[in-house]
């Protein structure tokens, strides 16, 4: 089974997302960026999910961070607002897919897909 690791501050839209995705794939939950680094350490998922805004590292800092160990692995951001510098600076770390929370299963679904498949 596909390992999904969901990188997001809020336990409750965390555990909304593994409810979505849990028939297909193994989700692992971090809550900031710092802890799903650690996390990949004992094992690596095939795609990644994060939040933009969250404590001690967001979004932004975590991808950065995870582009240098994996530059290839996969990633959906997901947030209620991207500024437009922001969103620049993640497609510069090769980020091309964005979900506008609150977003559909279907949309999710659509998404991973989309990543998994390139």
């Amino acid at each position: 089974m596909n390992h999904l690791l969901v990188v997001e501050d809020s336990l409750i839209d965390s555990r909304l997302v593994g409810e979505l995705l849990r028939p297909k794939y193994y989700v692992e939950y971090s809550s900031n960026g710092i802890e799903a680094l650690e996390s990949m350490e004992a094992r690596l998922p095939v795609a990644v999910i994060t939040d933009l805004q969250m404590p001690e590292m967001d979004g932004l800092a975590f991808v950065r961070e995870l582009r240098r160990i994996l530059p290839d692995i996969p990633v959906v951001v997901a947030s209620a607002q991207v500024e437009a510098t922001v969103a620049a600076e993640f497609k510069a770390l090769g980020v091309t897919c964005w979900l506008d929370k609150p977003f559909t299963a279907s949309l999710l679904a659509e998404a991973l897909q989309s990543v998994l498949q390139k």
